[in-house]
């Protein structure tokens, strides 16, 4: 799979997802086949180490309680629809 953010539907399997609102945020590391039909799945390699997360994933509107979220997760960084960018947590 490639970076991004992706459905999970029972019959269909796995299908992106694109929206220009709001901010996704990890939750967990979790296999792909963990996740149940309607969750969604977040593919992110990280640029400084290479490494690639598989994530559950929930859509924040507010980018200050995604942040919030994220730190509360111990998460790296949140991406940033509108702008189509990740955004570290410090």
């Amino acid at each position: 799979m490639e970076n991004g953010t992706y459905r999970v539907d029972e019959e269909a399997g796995f299908f992106p997802v694109q929206t220009k609102e709001g901010y996704w945020v990890a939750i967990e590391e979790v296999l792909p086949s963990d996740l149940e039909a309607g969750e969604y799945l977040g593919v992110w390699t990280d640029e400084n180490t290479n490494k690639t997360y598989y994530d559950r994933s929930i859509l924040f509107l507010d980018l200050a309680q995604a942040l919030n979220v994220a730190k509360l997760n111990n998460q790296i960084a949140i991406w940033d629809n509108k702008n189509e960018r990740e955004i570290y947590v410090k």
